[in-house]
């Protein structure tokens, strides 16, 4: 072997030794476990899942239409705890699920029981409804599903549209912010999982803002499309003009089990937001869900409830007031 061969295989050797010896970590390939895990949500049928929804909000929350009983009740939501749990399939629809929401310095949650079979929603509503007594929603009469977010098609699609509104921002996130942990994680069934995640720090809070803020009209369309956003309800969305700031220490971590699926999502957002009237809020919200039994015969345990009333008496109390 002549001199120069020599010099070409110890290059090529070193080449790739360096990455091994050096500890370095493969980022794009990272990420792209990431994007694949998101995009496979769409192909979840069915599954079991909890969640909570920790709320620290600074902003407004102003009623529609100065209606004060939504005014009173998103005034609630400000400060609070959602948690939640249930089962979904997507073919046919069905959902059965157990909502609570505890106010700051409350000691007693609101409970909301929610079964939707059938082309109907049953929800019953605490204070509202006696025991075992559920307001009735015929899905299929609320007028034109492309101005309501609650009708079967777009409720069909949530999967997909979910998988869509995060592949936006993890595709266009830089594939340098992605860490996977050395060690696999496991998961309640004692399966492994892979841990990944995406950290807003001082060096990249600049880039990762700039990514969401141009994102944001794209969230919009994807959830007019998807059937989960009224085409009124986006241009008001984008006529708010309110801009968003992620602060360090914001992060998303992602389990991945074997099969490729999120089983296991926590997003921990710190951040301002920043009204066209030149208004800023500092808020603070942790959202973490979790799912199981992913394309399993799913499990359904509520009857649908043979006391029911017209959702038509609720509406009557969200009216404005005149």
């Amino acid at each position: 072997m002549g001199m120069k061969s020599k010099w070409v295989a110890s290059a090529a050797l070193a080449s790739l030794l360096v990455p091994v010896l050096s500890g370095c970590t493969d980022h794009n390939a990272i990420k792209q476990t990431a994007q694949q895990a998101i995009a496979k949500h769409a192909e979840m049928k069915s599954y079991q899942f909890a969640g909570s929804l920790d709320l620290k909000l600074g902003m407004s929350l102003p009623a529609p239409d100065g209606n004060p009983i939504t005014g009173a009740v998103l005034s609630s939501l400000k400060e609070s705890v959602i948690e939640w749990s249930g089962v979904q399939s997507s073919d046919p629809v069905q959902l059965e699920t157990d909502l609570k929401i505890t106010p700051k310095g409350s000691a007693t949650p609101f409970a909301f029981p929610v079964l939707l079979k059938d082309n109907k929603m049953y929800v019953s509503l605490p204070t509202i409804n006696k025991p075992d007594e559920y307001y009735a929603i015929d899905l299929a009469k609320l007028g034109d599903p492309g101005k309501t977010p609650l009708n079967p098609d777009s409720l069909k699609n949530t999967s997909k549209v979910t998988a869509a509104l995060w592949s936006k921002f993890t595709d266009a996130i830089d594939a340098r912010w992605f860490e996977q942990a050395k060690d696999p994680v496991m998961l309640p069934d004692g399966k492994p999982a892979k841990a990944i995640t995406v950290t807003v720090t001082e060096k990249n809070a600049a880039a990762i803002n700039s990514v969401i803020s141009a994102k944001l009209p794209e969230i919009g369309e994807a959830l007019t499309t998807g059937g989960l956003l009224s085409p009124e309800q986006a241009a008001k969305w984008k006529e708010a003009k309110t801009s968003l700031e992620l602060k360090p220490l914001s992060n998303l971590t992602l389990l991945i089990d074997e099969q490729g699926f999120v089983r296991d999502e926590k997003l921990e957002l710190v951040y301002s937001l920043k009204n066209a009237d030149g208004t800023v809020s500092d808020n603070r919200t942790t959202l973490h869900e979790s799912f199981e039994q992913i394309n399993q015969p799913p499990q359904f345990k509520k009857d649908v409830p043979a006391k029911t009333k017209p959702f038509e008496d609720v509406l009557k109390l969200l009216q404005p007031k005149k």
